[in-house]
């Protein structure tokens, strides 16, 4: 549904009056699509409010730590907990330089990507054969990230292999996304832009989805464990 943002506080009052019929009839269908629908409504309010004022306020992000040690923004504008404002950062501009930057694992993460460069070979909506390595390894991250949002379809068992190829079945349009949520499809415009980027020789640093670069990591290092006591360290 489009609304006008003229509108959008005459929205959010209508909803909660319906949501009220709704809990007074107990009408359990209407007060689910009206609760949608409400959510919907205060996204865009905070959205709106934060781009009126952008110019002229201060924004402040509290943090906390969780027992990985991973820094969240306790915010009601946070990147951490509200999709729309992690969108900019997604969709962000960055620095030019696609050199990686330095990480004690690095060359283990690197040969670990290389083994699949091969099957980017299988990419045929963009051309990406003459393109350097470091973009290959970069179009796997992205590959993976494109799969993250359909692990569950995947089945129990997922490999990289599985998450790559997945991924690059999205990217060549091979499976019907049309009923994808508004954030989903977000993420996959936004992977798809990348790759027209990449394909035109225009590299910028962007941000992917966190979930498909350390939650799954984490997951298979608890299952596969530790290659051995230095690494905990």
């Amino acid at each position: 549904m489009n609304y006008k943002e003229e509108e959008l506080y005459e929205y959010y009052h209508t909803l909660n009056n319906e949501i009220k019929k709704s809990i007074k009839q107990n009408d359990e269908e209407s007060l689910a699509q009206f609760s949608k629908k409400l959510s919907e409504i205060t996204d865009l309010l905070r959205i709106s409010e934060i781009i009126k004022k952008k110019n002229d306020i201060f924004f402040y992000f509290p943090i906390i730590l969780c027992f990985r040690g991973r820094t969240y923004f306790r915010s009601s504008i946070s990147f951490t907990f509200f999709k729309e404002f992690r969108s900019c950062l997604y969709t962000g501009h960055y620095k030019k330089d696609f050199k990686q930057q330095y990480h004690p694992l690095i060359k283990k993460i690197e040969q670990t990507l290389d083994k699949y460069i091969y099957k980017l070979d299988s990419i045929v909506k963009y051309d990406i054969k003459n393109k350097p390595i470091e973009i290959k390894r970069s179009i796997i991250w992205l590959t993976t990230s494109c799969a993250e949002i359909f692990k569950k379809d995947m089945g129990d068992s997922i490999s990289i292999d599985t998450f790559i190829e997945y991924g690059i079945k999205i990217l060549n349009n091979e499976f019907d996304i049309s009923n994808l949520n508004e954030y989903d499809d977000l993420k996959i415009y936004t992977y798809k832009k990348i790759m027209m980027e990449i394909e035109k020789n225009i590299y910028i640093e962007r941000l992917i989805s966190k979930d498909a670069t350390a939650s799954c990591f984490q997951h298979l290092i608890k299952i596969l464990g530790n290659e051995n006591e230095e690494a905990l360290k």
